[in-house]
């Protein structure tokens, strides 16, 4: 060969650095290739948990807000009972006063009428016959003033009077402490 013509063939040498350059150079475009695709793969899976996770999220979010709805209606019922008990056991035994004064009135006579509050039982109640209030008030007024549950400081005779079928008596009933 001449010095002033141009080999295009290339020689053998040439050849081989050629190989030696693009085998590698190929090698590393295959790994770098199938690393971003295991990255992009990675991406992928993450966003779809992601957005699983999110909708969970929410659903547990709309859970916790009724359950805190259900808390306060819990909190305020309870608050409302016990503010009842509070006021059942600040109450004087109203209703044991009063079934205990009614259990000591005899079947023959009538009750016309029973009011009471926290300081006094006022009670109305009608017979044929004076020997049943004789009796009555000689008897039965002092089993009721005598007894210490029901708390009975006096008992006053209101009134007293005749009706068209018998005979009206009207008293009230004093609660200590009162």
């Amino acid at each position: 060969m001449k010095e002033d013509e141009i080999n295009l063939a290339g020689t053998p040498a040439t050849k081989k650095t050629y190989k030696v350059f693009l085998t590698p150079s190929f090698l590393i475009f295959i790994i770098v290739f199938i690393v971003g695709i295991l990255i992009l793969s990675f991406s992928f899976i993450l966003k779809v948990n992601l957005s699983s996770l999110a909708s969970d999220g929410r659903r547990l979010q709309g859970q916790i807000a009724q359950q805190e709805l259900k808390k306060d209606k819990i909190l305020i019922i309870s608050e409302r009972l016990s503010a009842a008990r509070k006021i059942l056991a600040s109450r004087n035994h109203l209703d044991l006063v009063i079934s205990s004064i009614m259990a000591e009135i005899p079947n023959n006579f009538s009750i016309e009428g029973v009011d009471g509050n926290d300081q006094q039982i006022s009670l109305s109640i009608s017979s044929d016959t004076l020997s049943d209030f004789a009796s009555f008030l000689s008897e039965k007024i002092p089993n009721i003033t005598q007894n210490k549950a029901l708390e009975i400081s006096k008992v006053t005779a209101n009134s007293f009077g005749q009706i068209k079928s018998g005979y009206l008596l009207s008293l009230t009933f004093d609660l200590k402490g009162h």
